[in-house]
C-alpha cells in the first residue's frame, strides 16, 4: 500500500463568496474580464482562437429579489455537494484540465493535457505541487531525486495561468452564502442567457471582470468564461459535476520541496520559486494515499 504525502496540505478552505471574487478580480489578482451570448460553438465552447467571449444580445439590467438569493447561495451549493469535478479549457486551445476539488479540506487535483503531453499537479489554497513542468521528471533525477515528480511550492495567484486558473477554481466553493440583502450594493448584473450544450444558463455579471453562467432551470452554477489581462484567450471553466469527491496526493518520494532544488527549478522555468514549503521529515506520518 502505497503512502501519501500531505505536502503541507493546511485544512484551509478557500472562501470566495461572489463579493470577495468580483473585489479580488477588481484588485488586479485575477485581472478577469468576460462575456456571454446568445449562442456558442459546439459543446458549449468559444471558437478556437477567441480573444474573449462573444457579447450577449440584451442591455444589461439589475438582479431581481429572486435573481439575487440566487446567487447568493452559487458557491455554498457547490460547497454543500462535497466536491465539483471541473473541465478547464486554457487560452487558445492548446491545453486543457479536468479538475476535482475536494471543499471541506481544501484540496485540489487536476490532469493536464498540453500539445497531446498529459501531466498531474495538486493544490490546497496555500501550496501546489506541481508537475506539469517539461523535462521536471529528468532533471530531478539527474540531481538525485531517480522517484520525483513534483515541486512544492507556493501558490501565488499573481504568478503564472496555472496558479490563476487553481485560484478561480478554488474560490468556487463557500461554507457559507451571501447576504442576498446585500448583493444589492455590490456591482452586479444579469447579461441575458445563452445556450450550453442545449442547456439555457443566465448570464451574471460580477464586477467588471467577472460572469458566472447559472442553469436557468436549477440556479446551480455550471460554468465561468474568463479573458485575462496578461494572456490573450479565454479560460473556460465548466462544472461537470457536484458530488463528493476524495483528493489524494502522490507518493512521498514523489514530491522534492521547492527549496532543495531552487536552481534547477528557475533553469527549467526561467522564474524564481514564489515561495517554498516546509521539506517533510522522514517518517512523518501521512494521511494520504494515492490520487483519486
Amino acid at each position: 500500500m502505497r503512502s501519501g504525502l500531505p505536502f503541507g496540505w493546511r485544512r484551509r478552505r478557500i472562501d470566495l463568496p461572489p463579493r470577495r471574487w468580483a473585489a479580488l478580480a477588481c484588485a488586479g489578482l485575477l485581472a478577469v474580464t468576460l462575456g456571454g451570448s446568445a449562442c456558442t460553438s459546439s459543446g458549449g465552447l468559444s471558437a478556437p482562437g477567441a480573444t474573449e467571449p462573444p457579447a450577449t444580445t440584451i442591455a444589461e439590467r439589475p438582479l431581481t429579489e429572486e435573481q439575487r438569493i440566487v446567487v447568493s447561495r452559487l458557491l455554498q451549493r457547490n460547497y454543500e455537494a462535497l466536491g465539483t469535478t471541473f473541465t478547464v479549457r486554457l487560452p487558445d486551445g492548446s491545453a486543457t484540465m479536468r479538475a476535482e476539488v475536494e471543499w471541506a479540506k481544501g484540496r485540489g487535483h487536476a490532469t493536464v493535457v498540453n500539445d497531446g503531453v498529459t501531466s498531474e499537479l495538486f493544490w490546497t489554497g496555500t501550496e501546489m505541487l506541481d508537475g506539469t513542468i517539461p523535462g521536471l521528471a529528468e532533471a530531478l533525477a539527474a540531481s538525485g531525486h531517480p522517484s520525483g515528480r513534483f515541486v512544492s511550492r507556493q501558490v501565488e495567484p499573481t504568478y503564472s495561468l496555472l496558479d490563476i486558473v487553481v485560484s478561480i477554481l478554488s474560490g468556487l466553493g463557500s461554507e457559507t452564502r451571501d447576504n442576498p440583502v446585500a448583493l444589492q450594493d455590490q456591482d452586479l448584473a444579469y447579461q441575458g442567457q445563452r445556450n450550453l450544450d442545449g442547456r439555457l444558463v443566465d448570464v451574471f455579471r460580477f464586477g467588471k471582470r467577472t460572469y458566472y453562467l447559472v442553469d436557468a432551470a436549477t440556479g446551480e452554477m455550471v460554468g465561468l468564461d474568463a479573458t485575462l489581462a496578461s494572456v490573450d484567450g479565454i479560460v473556460e471553466v465548466r462544472i461537470v459535476a457536484n458530488a463528493a469527491v476524495t483528493v489524494k496526493g502522490p507518493k512521498r518520494d514523489e514530491v522534492v520541496a521547492g527549496v532543495d532544488v531552487a536552481d534547477l527549478y528557475r533553469n527549467l522555468t526561467g522564474k524564481d520559486l514564489p515561495g517554498v514549503t516546509t521539506p517533510q521529515p522522514q517518517g512523518t506520518n501521512s494521511t494520504f494515499g494515492p490520487p483519486s
